[in-house]
């Protein structure tokens, strides 16, 4: 009777999602730092594979695209910074307060983390067409919960009339401009000799709200 050899696979042994999820994280972080220093028109997929330590196939195996992989950095920090908002919001029902709490949270997430600051807001895709925009905006939205719930708050106090101003949408982008403004101007500015930024933010909650009432 005729001996069966079992023949050995040929290749690299399949890796585990650990390995996978590790090489991921590597490829995103080398981006962010490469997107950073040297601005996202000037990086290729080459270069991130060079200082990743591993070929261009493999980030087209994580990634389309580099344009994809930027908005994967964008969607995942607006995750981690929504679950920050969350947790911070956990115990409260006041429309009022939790606009309050969100908003502090938001503007001290972007000083605490100016690094993703940076890749949020200062990394522009020039060759992006309006429709890419919408589709990341929507990402984000989606994936970012306390954007809803910061906007039902602000609406729930114009239907209570605590606001006098009854257009929702304008409120929010007035409150997130301000955020947004807190947060650049701290960052972006450093020859200014800031107030200390949680006074800062107060006195700025303090004039919107009273603004709006």
């Amino acid at each position: 009777m005729a001996t069966i050899t079992k023949k050995k696979q040929r290749g690299r042994p399949a890796q585990s999602a650990a390995k996978k999820e590790e090489i991921r994280a590597k490829i995103v972080s080398v981006s962010k730092e490469l997107f950073i220093n040297e601005g996202f028109e000037n990086i290729s997929i080459r270069k991130i594979a060079q200082q990743a330590g591993c070929i261009p196939r493999t980030i087209y195996y994580y990634f389309e695209n580099k344009r994809e992989l930027l908005h994967y950095l964008w969607v995942d920090i607006f995750k981690t910074l929504s679950s920050e908002c969350e947790r911070a919001i956990k115990s409260l029902e006041a429309p009022l307060e939790i606009i309050h709490v969100i908003y502090t949270t938001y503007v001290n997430y972007w000083l605490a983390h100016r690094d993703q600051y940076r890749v949020i807001f200062m990394i522009e895709d020039l060759n992006a067409t309006s429709n890419h925009d919408t589709a990341v905006l929507d990402m984000i939205k989606s994936s970012a919960k306390f954007i809803r719930i910061f906007e039902k708050a602000i609406n729930d106090c114009i239907q209570n009339k605590v606001f006098k101003e009854k257009n929702t949408n304008r409120v929010v982008q007035v409150f997130f401009l301000s955020a947004h403004g807190l947060a650049s101007g701290i960052i972006t500015m450093r020859e200014m000799k800031w107030e200390n930024p949680d006074a800062l933010i107060k006195s700025t909650l303090n004039a919107l709200i009273t603004g709006l009432e």
